[in-house]
């Protein structure tokens, strides 16, 4: 079995206890605004643009001209459409690369070809044990600093038998693992990850179901359901909440969260991650997914107010980053 992976990153410091290893999974269910990992989006493997390193040199377009043969095309995905009189996912216009996505056989010559970079793959078919090669090589980090391996995204629960695969060959391993999650999944589904997880890092975006569906594309109710399911299975639990300034920043907001954990006892602590502007630098222009919310990084002064005033209602350890 395969699963389609945006990234592996090593020596990963904030997914959880100790140094940890972040395989971060492709496709995610929900839409936030203000998403650092926009690349993980869509479900499997697509072409990402930086028109800024694009030098014009039209090689990509060039590519993707020859790849139409059928011999290139024999292991597409819309062979049908590529074979269409004039049909071409790569043309030239006044404001860079147009791209035809309904048109593309996901061979990725165009990738291969360009110089300077503007075009890359985003996703890869990986086999558990190819992540396990990759993951391994800090066991003995693992050990030492009492950390493991962390499944992020994007989603996990969008790839559940890869991911449950993933987690027993990690477990058969004597490997810590966590899963970072949005919740927005069957109940079923992410209860049969969990159990089979260390500890699970837990999404809480809003606590009105409203709001939460304005800047997600879904409402809450599955979530915070999710959420209470799992604090009934005893599964030890982080609540991860992001703080942008001026979107889901507001008392109402912040002590509603902190009253929910407060009734919550498998939730051990929870985390406030200030928004940064990294997602924003990944946003690849063909899909133009994630707009900026304009939102800006939130003081330290007061990620601290909010993570004392937390701390107060729920009884929980809280903290920022």
């Amino acid at each position: 079995m395969d699963g389609i992976i945006s990234n592996i990153q090593r020596l990963s410091l904030h997914d959880g206890p100790g140094v940890r290893s972040t395989v971060f999974f492709k496709g995610c269910p929900l839409r936030c605004a203000w998403c650092h990992n926009p690349e993980t989006y869509t479900f499997g493997r697509e072409l990402r643009y930086n028109k800024a390193k694009c030098i014009g040199c039209r090689s990509c377009i060039s590519a993707c001209e020859n790849a139409r043969s059928a011999q290139a095309c024999e292991n597409s995905r819309n062979f049908s459409a590529c074979k269409q009189e004039g049909a071409r996912a790569l043309t030239s216009g006044e404001t860079g690369l147009r791209y035809d996505k309904s048109a593309c056989r996901f061979c990725f010559a165009c990738a291969g070809a360009c110089p300077g970079g503007a075009l890359a793959i985003a996703g890869m078919s990986l086999g558990v044990d190819g992540v396990l090669a990759e993951v391994m090589e800090d066991f003995t980090m693992y050990r030492r600093t009492g950390g493991g391996v962390t499944l992020s995204g994007g989603e996990p629960a969008a790839q559940p038998d890869f991911c449950c695969e993933l987690l027993d060959a990690l477990a058969a391993r004597e490997v810590h693992t966590c899963v970072d999650t949005c919740g927005f999944c069957k109940t079923e589904t992410l209860l049969r990850i969990a159990r089979k997880a260390d500890m699970t890092l837990y999404d809480v975006k809003h606590i009105d179901s409203a709001e939460h569906k304005k800047l997600t594309g879904a409402g809450n109710e599955l979530i915070l359901d999710n959420l209470r399911a799992l604090d009934g299975e005893g599964i030890e639990i982080e609540v991860r909440i992001p703080v942008i300034p001026g979107v889901n920043d507001g008392g109402p907001n912040m002590s509603g969260i902190a009253r929910l954990l407060s009734g919550l006892r498998s939730v051990r602590s929870a985390v406030l991650l200030g928004y940064h502007k990294l997602g924003q630098s990944k946003i690849y222009n063909f899909d133009m997914n994630g707009p900026d919310p304009g939102a800006v990084v939130p003081k330290k002064a007061e990620m601290e107010r909010l993570a004392a005033a937390m701390r107060e209602i729920s009884g929980k350890p809280v903290s920022f980053r």
